[in-house]
């Protein structure tokens, strides 16, 4: 991945102030749900997503991004860019707190709580710079199951729906001369009950028929056809 190439950064949510005074005396005072998302066929994307939870499930804040597209990789990627992104929130905004975060990316987890000796690849760079950030925090890294981090997913989920309603190809308002074609070809071989490239290979063969079925509405091309 490249983390030198520009992020879009798209906060769902303007951070608040947690409620500390309603916060348990045990277990974390924020959480941070992070996923990870990837569309490997066209439009090609890739997403993260976290969003901040105060002790009582209320959302404190909330980001999305899009991966730049040189960029594109695997969602395990994409989700340990969400981390960094949560991590870095942490640091700016409760640098303090008892945070629980959380993932459904085993290979996350397992690369910052093993030794790595070769940080070189581009997911372990990631992982190094997650390391970095984890280091100043008192923070609890788990994997949790997919139904334990779905605000994170659903968060994902629409960012990926959005960017493909936006860049996906959209079909002509009309339909194109070899379109109408086909849709008759298509009607034909049904009506024939016969496979589509048998009925189009007797057509090419009977070049006058192929002419009239093409042009059913053309009394000329009719009158010629049948005198052939």
């Amino acid at each position: 991945m490249c983390m030198d190439e520009p992020r879009l950064h798209v906060p769902c949510a303007s951070p608040c102030p947690l409620h500390e005074q309603e916060a348990p005396r045990t277990g974390p005072s924020v959480i941070l749900e992070c996923d990870g998302a990837t569309r490997t066929h066209p439009p090609q994307v890739s997403v993260w997503s976290w969003i901040a939870l105060d002790p009582h499930a209320r959302e404190v804040a909330s980001a999305v991004g899009w991966v730049p597209p040189a960029c594109c990789g695997s969602s395990t990627h994409a989700e340990c860019l969400a981390l960094i992104e949560a991590l870095r929130w942490a640091t700016a905004h409760v640098p303090d707190a008892s945070i629980e975060c959380r993932t459904d990316a085993i290979a996350v987890v397992e690369r910052l709580t093993t030794p790595v000796s070769d940080w070189n690849s581009p997911f372990n760079a990631l992982c190094r710079t997650a390391a970095a950030l984890l280091e100043p925090l008192d923070v609890q890294l788990r994997w949790v199951p997919r139904c334990l981090n779905r605000r994170a997913h659903q968060l994902c989920t629409q960012a990926v729906k959005a960017f493909v309603a936006r860049h996906a190809p959209q079909p002509p308002a009309h339909p194109t001369e070899a379109t109408r074609v086909w849709q008759r070809l298509t009607l034909l071989a049904r009506a024939l009950q016969r496979p589509k490239s048998e009925v189009l290979a007797w057509l090419l063969d009977h070049a006058p028929l192929a002419e009239r079925a093409r042009h059913p509405e053309d009394p000329d091309a009719a009158r010629a056809s049948r005198r052939a």
